[in-house]
C-alpha cells in the first residue's frame, strides 16, 4: 500500500512513533485518571498498594494481573467488588502490552516507487510571456531584438504577368508584425507553417532604404543528428530512408509519453540504387593501379521507399547502358567485371573520376562526356552537362508522376525547378581477399522526396531518454502559399527586377476522403550562403530535397559544416552498399531541420493558454509503502484507545475526574497511611479507609463493615470523598454484632 510519495522512510517512521507515542501516554494518562476516578474509599491494603505502584511507576504489570485474579475469584478481602477499577485496571495493563506489541507494526514500513504523475506542458515548455520571448529571442541571430526583425504571413496569392520578360507570385492578402509582438502569432492552426520561424533571422543593413530585408542562415550546423531528438519544440528522427520531424512538441524526460492528434509531419526520403560501376585503386601502385569496374552481374540493390524503386531502376539500366560501351567485352573476369577499352592490361578510368581517397565519404559523381546518344533523353548536344541534366530531368518527371507531385502554373517563375533525382557515390578504404588495403568508390543513383502530412503521433521517451515516434497519417488537403519578394533596382536607363527569397507557406486541414501524402517538387540546388526575402519555415520545407541530393564543395572545407559528410569518423573499412547514402541522408536532413527552423515562442504560449500537451509519466519516482499485513499489530491499540477515549469521555461527562489529582497527590510510598500501631495492621485484610480531616490520608479500621451516611459519597470512590473533605467527619456507623456505633 502506497503511502507516501513526497516523505522518505524515516520521515513516516518519525510520524509513526510520534503518532503511537501519543497513543501511548496519551491512553495510559487517561487510563491513570480512570483508575484514580475509580478508587474506592474502603479497600484492603493490598488495593490501595496496587493503586500506590500505578501512581507511583506505572510498572505494576505482574502485581496488577494478580489483583484482578484475586478480586475475580473472591479472595482480594474487599468488602465489596470494585468492578470499575477491575476493568480499568485490567485495560490499563493490557494497554501497556499493547504498547510494546505495536512496535511490530513498523516492520511493514518500506521503500518503494510510484508512478510519476501526468501534467501540462508546451512546446518549448513556454508557459508566461517572459520564456516565450526568451525562446523567440534565442532563435534569433545572438543579440538582436526581437521587435525589430519583420514577421510577415500571407493568406492568399495570384499569378501576375507585369511585362513579356517579367511575372512573379504576388500576395493579395499581407498581415504584418514584428517578432516581439505576441499578438501576431496568435490563433493559428497547429498544422500550419506559419506557427514555426526561421533560426539565426536577423535584420541586416539596408542598401535600400524603402525595402526591407530578413536575413538568415540555413544549413546542417557542425554535426548530423544520429537519434531521435526533441529541439526547438520540433521532434526530428532520423531513419535509414530518411527522417521525420514532428511540430509542436514539449521536452519529454525519461518514462514518459504524448499523444498529438492532427499536428503537422514533415517527411523527408531517400532512396538509392547501386549500379554496378566501381573505382578501385591501389594506394601504393601510383597512378596506372587507378581503374574502373563494370560489373555485368547487376543486382539492383535497392535501399529506400517502394514509391521510388521502379524510377531508380529505370533511369539506373539507362545510365549503365551509356556506359557499357565504353569497357572492354573481352576484358570481363570470373566474377564478371569489365574493364577499359584501348588498355593492354584492362585497366583505367573512362568514367573520368578522380583518384578516391581513404575518407569515408559521400560524393558527387558525373557522367563522362563521350556517351552515344539515346533515343529517350532529350538534349541538344553530345556534351557531359547535358547528357546528365536530361538523363535527371526524365528521372525527376517519372518520380513526380509516381509521387503525385503537383507543380504550380508557371513554377519556372518562382525558381529555377530542381531535380529529384541525382549521381552519388560512397568512397572509403576496404581490403579484398588477398588482404590488400584498396581505396574504392561505388556509384548510385539516388532520388530524395519531402512531403507535409497531418497526423497522429504519440511520443515516448525511454528510461534512459530514448525517443520513440509512431504515427498515422490522416486524410487532409494541402493548401499552399507562396509569394514572390522582390525589389526594383534601377540601372542606368532601365529597371532590373532584384529577386530574393519568395515568402512560402503550408497548411493543412483535415479532410476525410483526401490524400494522406502531399508531395513537394523540389527547387534549384540548394547552397550555404545567407538567404535574403521576407524569411519563412516554409522555405526551409521547400528546400530539404535539394538540400539532400546536392553535394555542396564546401562540405571538404575547413568551415562549420566540417565531418558532415563524412560517413565515419576516421578512415576505417566501410561496406559500399546501398544502405550508407539514405541513412547518411537522415542525419544530414534532420540536422538541416534542427538548425533551419524553431517552433515559435508566441504560439508555444498560445498553445499553453488553450490547454497546452498532456505528457503522461510511465516513469517513476522514490515513495513508501506498508504491508498491511504488519498493521494488524497497531490495531489492538487503536481499538484500546477508542474505547480509552470513549470511556474517558462518559467519566467526564459525569464529572468523575473531580477529585483525581487529590487522590494522586495522596498516593506514592506510604506517607498517607496513619495506622494505630496494633498486631496485625498490616495483614492483607486490613482495610484502610480515605480521610480528608484534618487532610486527605488513609486510617486503619477494624475488620467490620461499614454503611456509608451521607449522600456526598456516590458510588463509595476515594476521588468522590476527598472531593467533599468538607463533609461531616461521623460519616458511617461500625456494625458490630448487629447493633450501631459512632466511628470515634
Amino acid at each position: 500500500m502506497l503511502v507516501s510519495e513526497t516523505l522518505t522512510v524515516g520521515q513516516i517512521s518519525f510520524m509513526f512513533r510520534v503518532l503511537m507515542q501519543v497513543l501511548t501516554y496519551g491512553g495510559l494518562f487517561l487510563f491513570s485518571r480512570i483508575i484514580l476516578s475509580t478508587v474506592p474509599r474502603v479497600a484492603t491494603l493490598p488495593t490501595h498498594d496496587l493503586i500506590n505502584r500505578l501512581v507511583g511507576g506505572l510498572t505494576a504489570t505482574t502485581s496488577s494481573l494478580s489483583w484482578i485474579l484475586r478480586c475475580l475469584t473472591g479472595r482480594s478481602g474487599d468488602r465489596s467488588f470494585p468492578s470499575g477499577l477491575i476493568a480499568s485496571v485490567f485495560l490499563f495493563t493490557v494497554y501497556s502490552s499493547l504498547v510494546t506489541l505495536s512496535d511490530i507494526g513498523f516492520l511493514g514500513i518500506y521503500s518503494c516507487t510510484a508512478a510519476l504523475p501526468p501534467y501540462i506542458d508546451s512546446p518549448l515548455s513556454v508557459h508566461d510571456t517572459i520564456s516565450a520571448n526568451a525562446s523567440i529571442a534565442a532563435a534569433l541571430v545572438n543579440g538582436t531584438d526581437p521587435s525589430l526583425v519583420k514577421a510577415y504571413r500571407c493568406d492568399s496569392f495570384e499569378f501576375h504577368q507585369f511585362n513579356a520578360n517579367v511575372s512573379e507570385y504576388v500576395c493579395t492578402s499581407w498581415h504584418n508584425g514584428t517578432y516581439g509582438d505576441a499578438s501576431f502569432f496568435q490563433n493559428l492552426n497547429t498544422t500550419d507553417s506559419a506557427i514555426l520561424m526561421n533560426r539565426q533571422l536577423s535584420s541586416p543593413p539596408l542598401d535600400v532604404s524603402d525595402f526591407y530585408l530578413n536575413s538568415w542562415y540555413n544549413g546542417p550546423g557542425s554535426a548530423r543528428v544520429e537519434e531521435a531528438i526533441v529541439s526547438n519544440g520540433i521532434l526530428i528522427q532520423p531513419d535509414t530512408t530518411g527522417f521525420r520531424a514532428i511540430v509542436g512538441v514539449p521536452p519529454l524526460p525519461p518514462q514518459s509519453s504524448i499523444q498529438l492528434d492532427n499536428v503537422m509531419a514533415i517527411e523527408a526520403d531517400m532512396g538509392c540504387i547501386s549500379l554496378g560501376l566501381f573505382t578501385e585503386r591501389d594506394l601504393d601502385g601510383g597512378a596506372l593501379s587507378t581503374f574502373d569496374i563494370f560489373a555485368t552481374n547487376w543486382t539492383q540493390l535497392y535501399h529506400g521507399p517502394d514509391n521510388m524503386k521502379d524510377t531508380l531502376v529505370k533511369w539506373g539500366a539507362r545510365i549503365r547502358s551509356l556506359v557499357r560501351p565504353l569497357f572492354n567485352e573481352s576484358s570481363i573476369n570470373d566474377v564478371g567485371y569489365l574493364f577499359a577499352n584501348g588498355l593492354d592490361n584492362g585497366t583505367g578510368t573512362p568514367l573520368g573520376y578522380s583518384m578516391p581517397t581513404a575518407d569515408a565519404k559521400v560524393v558527387g559523381w558525373s557522367l563522362p562526356g563521350n556517351l552515344s546518344q539515346l533515343a529517350d533523353l532529350n538534349f541538344t548536344e553530345p556534351i557531359q552537362v547535358t547528357v546528365q541534366m536530361a538523363l535527371l530531368n526524365n528521372c525527376t518527371q517519372d518520380l513526380y508522376s509516381a509521387l503525385g507531385v503537383t507543380l504550380l502554373p508557371n513554377h519556372t517563375d518562382l525558381r529555377t525547378p530542381g531535380s529529384a533525382c541525382s549521381n552519388l557515390a560512397v568512397q572509403g578504404s576496404f581490403t579484398i581477399s588477398s588482404g590488400l588495403p584498396l581505396t574504392g568508390l561505388s556509384r548510385f543513383l539516388c532520388a530524395a522526396s519531402t512531403q507535409v502530412n497531418l497526423v497522429s503521433a504519440n511520443i515516448s521517451s525511454s528510461n534512459d531518454s530514448t525517443l520513440t515516434l509512431n504515427f498515422l497519417r490522416n486524410d487532409a488537403d494541402l493548401h499552399y502559399t507562396v509569394a514572390s519578394w522582390w525589389y526594383l533596382k534601377p540601372v542606368w536607363n532601365y529597371t532590373a527586377w532584384v529577386n530574393y527569397e519568395p515568402y512560402e507557406r503550408y497548411t493543412l486541414t483535415p479532410s476525410p476522403g483526401s490524400g494522406r501524402h502531399h508531395y513537394l517538387p523540389s527547387w534549384d540546388s540548394y547552397n550555404l550562403e545567407r538567404l535574403q526575402g521576407p524569411g519563412s519555415a516554409g522555405g526551409v520545407i521547400s528546400y530539404i530535397s535539394s538540400y539532400l541530393l546536392t553535394y555542396p564543395d564546401s562540405f571538404e572545407d575547413e568551415d562549420d559544416s566540417t565531418g558532415l559528410a563524412n560517413l565515419d569518423d576516421d578512415e576505417a573499412f566501410i561496406n559500399f552498399n546501398a544502405t550508407m547514402i539514405p541513412t547518411w541522408a537522415g542525419g544530414m536532413g534532420a540536422a538541416f531541420v534542427r538548425e533551419g527552423v524553431a517552433y515559435n515562442g508566441w504560439v508555444a504560449l498560445d498553445r499553453w493558454h488553450s490547454g497546452g500537451v498532456l505528457v503522461l509519466s510511465g516513469g517513476e519516482k522514490p515513495a513508501v509503502c506498508y504491508t498491511l499485513r504488519y498493521g494488524i499489530a497497531f490495531l489492538p491499540l487503536l481499538i484500546a484507545a477508542v474505547i480509552t477515549l470513549l470511556w474517558g469521555a462518559i467519566v467526564l461527562a459525569r464529572s468523575r475526574f473531580k477529585g483525581c489529582n487529590v487522590v494522586q497527590a495522596s498516593y506514592g510510598g506510604l506517607s498517607p497511611l496513619r495506622a494505630m500501631l496494633v498486631p496485625g495492621w498490616a495483614a492483607k485484610s486490613t482495610l484502610l479507609i480515605w480521610q480528608g480531616v484534618p487532610e486527605p490520608h488513609l486510617e486503619k479500621r477494624a475488620d467490620k463493615k461499614y454503611v456509608l451516611m451521607t449522600e456526598t459519597d456516590v458510588g463509595g470512590t476515594a476521588a468522590s470523598y476527598l472531593r467533599h473533605h468538607d463533609a461531616p467527619m461521623v460519616d458511617f456507623v461500625e456494625v458490630e454484632h448487629g447493633v450501631l456505633s459512632s466511628g470515634f
